[in-house]
């Protein structure tokens, strides 16, 4: 996501992820994280190169963090310019609009399936804040963890 909390990760290494890869010995491939088109046939060729050589592989999906580490991380590091430039890519709504525009799905179909994907998180999350194993955890109490879930 280009960053190591609040630093570049170009800033914060003198060696890219690839070299760092390569240098293992590991088959390295570097792809757009932000297309979910471009991912499914990337990954599915990658665990054939896998299961075929019996080795590992690295795939990088270079993706950027649009918001802060944390809640508490306003991310005034982060130039605007930049955010803005990533906030058009957003994966989500970029493949949201491919579904509509080849008529795979509809703004309403979309809508339907987020309303469920809240509504499973919300079950899961107050499972984990009633499950009496977790009690004395107070970050699943109403902390951090049960608002970054929310939001």
């Amino acid at each position: 996501n280009q960053y190591s909390i609040s630093q570049l990760f170009s800033e914060s290494s003198i060696t890219s992820l690839k070299e760092k890869v390569n240098a293992s010995g590991v088959y390295y491939n570097e792809i757009d994280g932000n297309d979910p088109l471009l991912i499914y046939p990337v990954a599915k060729s990658l665990l054939a190169y896998v299961r075929k050589q019996s080795s590992p592989a690295f795939l990088e999906l270079s993706t950027y963090r649009v918001t802060g580490h944390n809640l508490a991380d306003r991310g005034t590091y982060q130039d605007n310019a930049e955010k803005k430039k990533w906030e058009k890519r957003d994966p989500i709504r970029i493949f949201s609009e491919t579904l509509i525009r080849f008529r795979i799905g509809t703004k309403q179909d979309l809508s339907a399936i987020t309303k469920r994907a809240e509504i499973h998180v919300n079950v899961a999350l107050n499972k984990a804040q009633n499950d009496s194993e977790y009690e004395s955890d107070s970050f699943l109490k109403g902390g951090i963890f049960t608002e970054t879930c929310r939001n």
